[in-house]
């Protein structure tokens, strides 16, 4: 009797197969990581930075990345004058000719919390203007300065600078500085006509 018939399957047949395999496998993983090089490189680098400046469209990631690196230009990444390498000088002339030398002009800021006893004095010029070079400021100190001119009278009092309508005369700040005149050797100098003090 038989029992059944048939041709027994080739082992070398399926052990070739897998040796084809195991050979191919390395080409065949370089050259798919030479082709997404290939595109990668073709497309260039992906531009993650939210859009941002001019043509904020597919530029916008370029310009931030540009601007973060190499400046922006922008107002807000200016700089207090008072606060930039080359420092900043006050001028200031009284057009009332009330101080002198016993009624000296004086600055008080905000970095004093505006105490008399912490006034920076100007110093008398010999063509009658007054004038002061900025403090730096002090390590950790981030917030522009505000200041007033003022006269301090025989007791040490302060008389604030009065405005064009007689009333005293509010905080003032220098401008911001744009990043590439920040650096320099020469101070940054403002000019200030003072039209009259308060009287005691």
């Amino acid at each position: 009797m038989v029992i059944g018939s048939g041709v027994m399957p080739d082992s070398r047949l399926g052990h070739r197969v897998f040796m084809l395999c195991f050979i191919a496998a390395p080409v065949v993983v370089l050259a798919v990581l030479f082709y997404g090089i290939s595109i990668s490189m073709e497309r260039g680098p992906p531009m993650v930075a939210e859009p941002y400046g001019a043509g904020a469209g597919d530029t916008g990631g370029a310009n931030a990345i540009g601007e973060a690196l190499f400046g922006s230009g922008d107002a807000v990444r200016d700089i207090p004058a008072e606060m930039t390498a080359r420092g900043a000088v006050l001028v200031v002339r009284d057009a009332s000719s009330l101080a002198s030398i016993d009624r000296p002009i004086v600055l008080l800021t905000n970095h004093t919390n505006w105490q008399p006893e912490a006034a920076h004095p100007l110093t008398l010029r010999d063509d009658g203007s007054w004038f002061i070079a900025i403090p730096p400021p002090v390590p950790g100190q981030t917030e522009a300065m505000a200041f007033r001119f003022v006269v301090l009278d025989a007791q040490g009092d302060p008389h604030a600078e009065l405005d064009a309508g007689g009333e005293p005369m509010g905080p003032r700040r220098l401008p911001r500085v744009h990043e590439d005149e920040a650096v320099g050797e020469e101070p940054l100098v403002y000019e200030f006509v003072v039209g009259g003090f308060e009287s005691e």
